[in-house]
């Protein structure tokens, strides 16, 4: 009897999410999702891929038709293949011919047909057009202007996570976009490199040859350490970090010191941390 069941659960295939939206193909070639705690067919042929989100679910059947599950509905989105396509906790982003569009609280919006770089986070989209040598972002059913320059690309980087997207403008300002505004850091001395992560809510960075590691945090900076930084991991609401005096977390507004040790290994994921060292296993959040 075991058997069978194992032999059954690596027959199917499953993606879930947190909130019990959850899709999957049986070994009838059936996709199916269940959702808030009821079990239907969307599909009576395998999909050529699907992905699962916070609140929706994409993709493309078995003639490549583009679709996405949303509020108990099958919305055609595109009958044909995507370039590509993404979904995340809030979002459907899809690329079709090289435009850029979003499925957001059931509409569907283009926000590029001529788009440069682009990155994608939970709530939020940050894209360069090539038309309009701008960046936007695209963020809670709305499009922001962040920089513009008609002749020259605007940008030297940028980096997007879940609400938060950091950028380092051609004029060498950092800034910020959290929480619907935009917010200079500071400005780049010349020859000053900046290393950054961006996390939820939060940006880390290292500065200039002293490696010091400095977090914005909702709207706030803070300067979490002022000795040389060997390494550090972003993501939401923390920061973990070890420089020579151990490992340490910025987390909510608050350094923790957590280990001295010189033998310890860490990672972070979501606003968890686990860490290693020898003998103990250890988690913070």
């Amino acid at each position: 009897m075991k058997k069978i069941i194992f032999l059954f659960l690596i027959s199917i295939s499953v993606k879930l999410n947190s909130q019990g939206l959850t899709a999957y193909t049986d070994l009838r070639g059936y996709f199916n999702i269940f959702d808030n705690g009821i079990t239907t067919t969307l599909e009576y042929q395998l999909p050529k891929s699907f992905q699962v989100g916070g609140n929706c679910i994409a993709y493309q059947d078995y003639n490549s038709n583009f679709k996405v599950y949303y509020n108990g509905e099958v919305i055609t989105l595109y009958e044909g293949p995507v370039n590509s396509y993404k979904v995340t906790h809030n979002l459907l982003f899809y690329v079709i011919a090289g435009q850029i569009r979003v499925f957001d609280r059931g509409k569907t919006k283009v926000l590029s047909v001529y788009p440069g770089d682009y990155s994608v986070g939970d709530s939020l989209v940050g894209f360069y057009d090539n038309t309009y040598k701008a960046f936007y972002v695209y963020y809670d059913h709305e499009m922001f202007t962040l920089e513009s320059n008609v002749i020259n690309s605007p940008l030297v980087s940028f980096q997007a996570s879940n609400n938060t997207l950091a950028y380092i403008t051609n004029q060498r300002e950092f800034k910020i976009f959290w929480n619907g505004g935009s917010q200079k850091i500071f400005t780049l001395s010349p020859g000053m490199d900046l290393n950054y992560q961006t996390g939820s809510n939060i940006v880390a960075f290292l500065a200039g040859v002293t490696n010091s590691l400095a977090v914005f945090y909702k709207g706030n900076t803070y300067n979490v350490s002022t000795l040389p930084v060997k390494s550090y991991k972003t993501a939401d609401d923390m920061v973990a970090y070890e420089d020579q005096n151990g490992l340490h977390a910025f987390y909510a507004g608050k350094n923790y010191d957590l280990c001295s040790s010189y033998s310890f290994s860490y990672d972070i994921s979501d606003s968890m941390m686990i860490y290693y060292t020898p003998g103990y296993f250890r988690a913070f959040n």
